[in-house]
């Protein structure tokens, strides 16, 4: 008798945990969602390009294949680098409507006469021979690699006036770019390569960018516009006026007086998957957390980066953390839980903030709410786990992650970043 009713108690009592755990489910695969569904009618084409029939989520960020008439297919990783592609197809027809300026033809006549550093090549064939700041692309001298390419080298004690060319050039460079609401930094070669032809033939031909602007009317800014904060407005600022070898040294000045010693900050400075701009906004980022424990855990994300795309989402991170220290409940420290950022809050909270454009309930999905459970047990005065995304939930990752108890916020960027009053950057032309 007592063995039959511990046999029923033990029954009941398994299938009573059964009931409280969360239903194992399959993990979405990636799938195609057709463009109208993600994108408004008004970006999805343009007599200049339009965006393919449908768009790719990869169970975290949504990628865009841009076909261009003159420029070749155009990709873009997620939600944040669209907008990013879309006015660089709008660059490239301002600068090969410049190309066929008669001050540009003047001037790259003058430019080709000038044996600047390795000559007329510069000119005419400025990838090969000279880029400006932008990761992958050839450099040809060591002296200008350091203000082109943001590397850690300091500049050179004696300048010679091809180095003084160099850094004309790349001060007109970034310019060009902010006038055209680009990235200096883009790894766009096709961007890259006439953005150089035309400032090399400005820098040596004896004519100023906005001369030969000024006769062109610029295209409208699209309705896509990039998400701006007083933060990165501040920042997109600083890169138009600071060289790469500048926002190095800045950057590592800055780490240094938060007591970070060189051993941990050389390796992420020195990165080269991840350009002045995205190490800029970290570093900028990190000094607004200040105060907060295991700031050196960004570091060490920053120093194992491996891609472009890595380098952006590490950005997009530490961003989004630092706004739901500024606009939601301060942190009190950041951890690494199997190789996943996580925070806690001065309210008794463990969150994530992630840049995730649709998330999928996927293996890696499952893992994150593992590492906010627990990091939620190891913390005895933490009673949730919160989830902030910048885009929005599958139906099925919101039924899994709610199971598990997680509160979750989607379309999260208004109130991490509040966006500030002024929707652009413009560069002053000297």
């Amino acid at each position: 008798m007592h063995a039959n009713r511990l046999i029923h108690t033990c029954f009941w009592g398994f299938m009573g945990a059964l009931a409280a755990a969360p239903l194992a489910a399959a993990f979405e695969a990636p799938k195609e969602i057709p463009s109208g569904e993600v994108v408004s009618e008004s970006v999805l084409s343009d007599p200049l390009y339009r965006i393919a029939p449908s768009v790719r989520a990869d169970g975290f960020a949504q990628q865009y294949t841009i076909k261009t008439a003159g420029f070749g297919n155009l990709h873009a990783s997620s939600d944040y680098m669209l907008p990013e592609r879309i006015r660089e197809v709008q660059a490239l027809a301002v600068l090969e409507d410049l190309h066929r300026h008669e001050a540009f033809g003047s001037a790259l006549k003058e430019a080709a006469k000038k044996p600047f550093l390795v000559g007329r090549d510069l000119v005419t064939k400025p990838k090969e021979t000279l880029s400006g700041a932008g990761q992958g692309l050839k450099k040809a001298t060591k002296k200008a690699v350091g203000w082109l390419s943001g590397d850690r080298r300091e500049r050179a004690d004696s300048e010679d006036s091809a180095f003084s060319e160099a850094i004309g050039f790349s001060r007109t460079k970034r310019k060009l770019a902010a006038q055209l609401g680009v990235d200096v930094y883009s790894t766009n070669a096709k961007l890259q390569d006439e953005m150089d032809q035309v400032c090399w033939a400005t820098v040596t031909g004896g004519i100023s960018v906005s001369a030969m602007l000024a006769a062109l009317a610029l295209p409208p800014i699209i309705d896509i516009a990039r998400h701006t904060t007083s933060f990165t407005g501040g920042l997109n600022n600083l890169l138009v006026t600071q060289s790469g070898g500048d926002l190095y040294r800045m950057n590592r000045e800055i780490l240094n007086g938060m007591g970070f010693p060189p051993s941990q900050t050389e390796p992420f400075l020195d990165n080269e998957h991840a350009s002045p701009r995205h190490k800029t906004f970290i570093v900028a980022a990190m000094k607004d957390l200040e105060g907060v424990e295991g700031l050196d855990i960004l570091i060490a994300h920053g120093r194992a980066l491996r891609s472009e795309d890595d380098a952006l989402r590490l950005q997009r991170t530490v961003e989004l953390a630092r706004g739901h220290h500024r606009h939601v409940a301060p942190l009190r420290r950041i951890v690494d839980v199997g190789g996943e950022i996580v925070l806690v809050t001065t309210r008794g909270q463990v969150v994530a903030t992630l840049p995730a454009d649709r998330l999928l309930w996927t293996a890696y999905t499952e893992q994150l709410a593992k590492s906010l459970e627990k990091q939620r047990d190891a913390e005895p005065e933490v009673d949730e786990k919160h989830l902030w995304i910048t885009g929005v939930f599958s139906d099925e990752a919101r039924n899994q992650l709610r199971d598990r108890d997680i509160v979750l916020h989607d379309q999260a960027s208004d109130t991490l970043e509040p966006p500030s009053q002024q929707a652009r950057y413009s560069a002053t032309w000297e």
